[in-house]
């Protein structure tokens, strides 16, 4: 649980927290005494995912790529195109060399 105040309230929330935590419940199966590693899932981040992505949202790392990309969606295109043009030369029907 978090709390949301000035430091000069931090003794009050202190004592506030402690009957807080003794009403607070949890819906049957969902407690983290019931974790069972063979059923539940968890997520396939770790903690140093979500501090890099932190620190990106932080420095404006997103919105920097996405002004890149935007800016390059021409030569983005081009590229994809070749790359589509390429397999279907590639893959695609080959012509009988007798006709």
């Amino acid at each position: 649980m978090n709390a949301i105040a000035g430091m000069n309230q931090l003794p009050q929330i202190h004592s506030d927290m402690n009957s807080l935590i003794e009403i607070a419940e949890f819906n049957e199966s969902y407690r983290y005494a019931q974790f069972n590693k063979k059923t539940d899932r968890t997520a396939e981040y770790g903690l140093a995912g979500l501090i890099a992505v932190g620190v990106g949202a932080k420095l404006g790392l997103f919105a920097k790529l996405w002004v890149i990309i935007l800016a390059a969606k021409k030569a983005i295109l081009a590229g994809l195109v070749a790359i589509g043009g390429f397999l279907a030369r590639l893959f695609g029907k080959k012509k009988d060399a007798s006709a």
